[in-house]
């Protein structure tokens, strides 16, 4: 059972948008942008992820459209869907412009290459590619080696090498359009740099994690760089996983810490970090 809700949340993180938008999409997003008044994005973060505690989980929420569209869905989320809408929302709280257009814009920024929706394989399906890229956008800043992190070396291959799990792959030309961004990631692994927390050091490098923080957690499934994420919460100097749980079918936080949740889970191998600024 707990290797089918495994594989029910990282498909869910790379399958095709389906659900048009939802005029209750707009209204709980303004009942929840002024909830928090702070500058600290972190702190927004947590603020925000605590008040969806409870949403459903729903794996293949961006699944099933015929063309790439932009899906906005805050009734019932994913892990990926819940840690990109909820740092969106972040990222609006700090700007001027607290509108639900400019929310859906920075939807579109995180979530696709260039921020240009042009077909399946113009959406960032892996998450370590969705941190470089959104490093390089200046949404956030990989802290992963600083915190004391070692190389993260594994090629992914995951996508093209198992296409029963993502229908838009059975279009020969997207197939090969996530192939070219499979050996893109792998050729420039190198110069990306990517680091990441192995598991048993978790624990040790607690303290250096803050409210907000985004977590990918690695895996040793072949061809995968993560298979879930979440945010990290601190409470009483330990960090937790605030995020949609595919176990628990709904936004919970955990009532482990980060590390004792890794060592439940074997394939799962460490973490990514991610500060957002």
């Amino acid at each position: 059972m707990k290797k089918i809700m495994f594989l029910l949340c990282l498909v869910a993180i790379f399958q095709l948008q389906t659900t048009a938008q939802n005029p209750a999409d707009s209204l709980i997003f303004k009942q929840t942008i002024e909830t928090c008044n702070t500058e600290i994005i972190g702190e927004c973060i947590v603020d925000y992820g605590q008040s969806f505690i409870g949403t459903p989980y729903i794996a293949h929420t961006l699944e099933g459209n015929a063309s790439e569209t932009l899906v906005i869905n805050l009734r019932a989320l994913d892990c990926a869907t819940f840690v990109e809408s909820i740092f969106a929302m972040a990222i609006a709280s700090q700007s001027e412009d607290k509108s639900y257009t400019y929310f859906t814009k920075i939807i579109k920024a995180l979530r696709y290459h260039a921020g240009v929706i042009a077909d399946y394989g113009s959406r960032i399906h892996y998450f370590s590619d969705w941190l470089y890229e959104n490093q390089q956008n200046g949404y956030l800043r990989d802290v992963s080696a600083e915190i004391g992190g070692v190389p993260f070396t594994t090629k992914v291959s995951f996508m093209s090498q198992n296409p029963k799990y993502y229908p838009a792959l059975s279009d020969k030309n997207e197939l090969e359009k996530v192939k070219a961004v499979e050996e893109n990631m792998n050729t420039h692994m190198n110069t990306r740099k990517l680091f990441y927390i192995t598991k048993d050091k978790i624990s040790a490098i607690e303290d250096k994690l803050q409210n907000g923080d985004i977590i990918g957690i690695t895996t040793s499934v072949a061809g995968l760089d993560i298979a879930h994420e979440g945010f990290v919460l601190k409470k009483n100097g330990h960090a937790y996983l605030l995020h949609a749980s595919s176990e628990l079918k709904k936004v919970v936080v955990s009532d482990e810490t980060i590390a004792e949740y890794l060592a439940r889970h074997k394939t799962q191998t460490g973490i990514m970090v991610a500060r957002p600024n």
